[in-house]
């Protein structure tokens, strides 16, 4: 999964997390990006099996799956 951070790079502004649910894209978001990176580091990222991503969906991918991958890639 890759993980695009917009706006504000200082490490002590607030980090905003958008997600366009399960199968969204990060350009989902691109309307709202102009307004939140002024305030905001904010993390978009492309779903597994959509947009830029390489990865492709496995059989009974879940939420839970889905929170497990994004919380391993924000921590690294």
């Amino acid at each position: 999964m890759q993980l695009d951070i917009l706006g504000l790079q200082n490490p002590d502004a607030p980090t905003l997390v958008l997600s366009a649910g399960l199968g969204g894209v990060a350009g989902f978001w691109q309307p709202q990006l102009a307004a939140l990176t002024a305030r905001y580091r904010v993390v978009i990222y492309d779903q597994r099996g959509t947009g830029r991503s390489a990865d492709s969906l496995p059989e009974g991918y879940s939420m839970a799956m889905m929170a497990s991958e994004l919380a391993a890639a924000l921590a690294q």
